[in-house]
């Protein structure tokens, strides 16, 4: 039976995890990256700043994968498309595809009516 010991509450990017099988312990070390803070930048922009972190692999998505990165649009005072808010926090530690939130300003709606 395999445990994990999480003995150290206090864990670092770098600090291996150990899987305990009772007789002697594994150190893994989870991929984690830290989230950059994207608040503030366009929705494109921030975008290319996941990938370029490592917050974001395209590659290892696959091809009926989900996008890890769920929009919400708000309206805002803000210019059209920029980031408002982010969950998971900048500087968490986070594994590559994990499911973020980016609350965007919304772009206006303009109906024309003949």
């Amino acid at each position: 039976m395999a445990l994990w010991d999480f003995s150290d509450s206090a864990m670092t990017f770098d600090q291996p995890i150990y899987l305990f099988d009772g007789s002697y312990s594994i150190p893994i070390v989870p991929p984690f990256v830290a989230m950059p803070n994207v608040v503030g930048l366009d929705y494109e922009n921030a975008l290319a700043m996941l990938q370029t972190d490592g917050v974001i692999v395209p590659s290892s998505i696959g091809y009926f994968g989900t996008y890890p990165v769920t929009a919400i649009w708000q309206e805002s005072n803000q210019a059209p498309g920029i980031v408002l808010a982010q969950q998971a926090a900048a500087g968490a530690a986070v594994l590559p595809n994990q499911s973020i939130t980016l609350t965007i300003s919304q772009f206006p709606v303009a109906v024309a009516f003949p």
